[in-house]
């Protein structure tokens, strides 16, 4: 599921706030909330005309115990390198990072082996561009559009996982997500 991202805050991180941004986007559109801490575990979330109260409690694990009206829900969230794991009560989605088809970026932790094609020719979607070296296998990943391939690493660099790899001067510029600013009300949120 390619839907959005979203950014998680455990208590510790804001018990010095007051008044903080929180951003999540979901399904094309960049929601931008605006966060007021009211009590040691109470919080305003507002965006547009909309604002919902809600009770964050951090549990030991790291986790948050979230009540919004009726509705009570245990909040797991796990960075991982290419977005968010969440898991609402008994429910795992992965919200990724937005993805830019034209920056090709690592999934792995690993060494490059080699590039697959060289500087400034032509890379089809779905086709193998990179060899890394990880956990002493090799595996290729694959481009995700069509398009001219710059090398952003050398061979025998170490790379994280999400690092960038290479890039694409892409053969169709549309292909690149655009994320617009969401505009009006929120009617209800469907975590809850």
């Amino acid at each position: 599921m390619q839907k959005g991202q979203l950014v998680l805050m455990g208590k510790s991180d804001t018990d010095a706030l007051i008044r903080f941004p929180v951003e999540m986007i979901f399904d094309g559109k960049k929601f931008e909330f605006q966060v007021l801490r009211c009590r040691a575990e109470t919080y305003v979330f507002s965006i547009g005309n909309t604002k919902i109260k809600a009770k964050v409690r951090e549990q030991p694990d790291g986790s948050l115990y979230v009540s919004v009206g009726n509705s009570n829900q245990l909040i797991k969230g796990q960075e991982e390198a290419l977005g968010l794991r969440l898991t609402i009560g008994t429910s795992t989605t992965m919200l990724p990072t937005v993805c830019d088809p034209s920056e090709l970026r690592s999934d792995v932790n690993g060494k490059v082996v080699r590039y697959l094609h060289d500087e400034g020719t032509e890379v089809k979607k779905g086709e193998n561009y990179i060899e890394l070296e990880a956990m002493k296998m090799i595996m290729a990943l694959k481009s995700f559009e069509d398009g001219k391939i710059t090398h952003n690493k050398s061979a025998g660099s170490v790379v994280s996982a999400g690092e960038l790899l290479a890039t694409l001067e892409l053969k169709d510029p549309s292909k690149v997500q655009r994320i617009e600013p969401f505009q009006g009300d929120l009617v209800s949120l469907s975590f809850f």
